[in-house]
């Protein structure tokens, strides 16, 4: 059977698991998928296949080297998703059906991917948005200033009464404002595509020039021979009047 249409099937066993785990813990540098200057595409693909020939040693799944990194990015998925929902519910009421505790296979790979890539970073405080609205008529509606946080990086900002009549004028002039940058993008994409096209009748013109010179040389050679035969023909006809006489 062709390797390449060899299809791969079997659930990943728990010794597979665990072998992949052992393997990253081995190899820290794979675990992430980055590459960089010392840690190429070709160095992870044949520690890839080095770890599918030890998996295939296992009870369990058979796999290609592409199917295996898809299964440790899986695991890593199902566990992060595990915690969030743990600590979601933990969070929460407590209501709904019961969440599965965190066995040791994914405790290892929560260590081995890191809290940042789980949790997020905890020293990043996100930004957030505090709306104050007074009372309504049925004219007008006052907003109060807005504040982002942290302030060192989002300045608080005025607000401003509007009314029914503005039709949210300030919603319209930042829709205004997008809209015209995606105009002027399309502006400068076709303002290209125009100068292309001009250079390229520029350069066909050129060429036809080009063409049409060589044309004319050619013609011009063609008569300039084409009056030497006829010059020749009429000297061999006075060279034989002459020797008559």
């Amino acid at each position: 059977m062709d390797p390449k249409n060899k299809k791969y099937c079997g659930f990943v066993s728990s010794e597979q698991k665990k072998e992949i785990i052992l393997f990253m813990e081995e190899h820290p540098e794979l675990k992430s998928g980055k590459f960089t200057q010392d840690f190429s595409f070709k160095t992870a693909q044949a520690l890839w296949i080095k770890l599918a020939g030890r998996l295939h040693s296992l009870p369990g799944a058979h796999k290609d080297w592409k199917q295996w990194r898809k299964t440790w990015q899986d695991l890593k998925s199902k566990s992060k998703k595990k915690k969030t929902e743990i600590r979601n519910h933990q969070m929460g009421t407590r209501g709904g059906p019961a969440v599965a505790d965190l066995n040791s296979d994914d405790e290892k790979i929560l260590e081995l991917i890191g809290p940042v890539l789980v949790d997020g970073d905890r020293n990043v405080e996100e930004s957030s948005c505090h709306f104050t609205v007074s009372s309504l008529n049925e004219s007008t509606f006052n907003v109060e200033p807005i504040t982002f946080s942290p302030q060192s990086n989002h300045p608080t900002s005025a607000g401003k009464c509007l009314t029914t009549d503005d039709k949210y004028t300030s919603i319209d002039h930042l829709t205004s404002n997008t809209s015209n940058r995606k105009k002027t993008s399309r502006i400068q994409r076709l303002n290209k595509t125009i100068q292309a096209n001009d250079k390229l009748i520029e350069l066909t013109k050129e060429q036809n020039n080009l063409l049409k010179r060589d044309v004319e040389a050619k013609e011009s050679i063609a008569q300039s021979l084409k009056a030497l035969v006829e010059y020749f023909i009429l000297k061999d006809k006075l060279s034989s009047i002459f020797s008559f006489f």
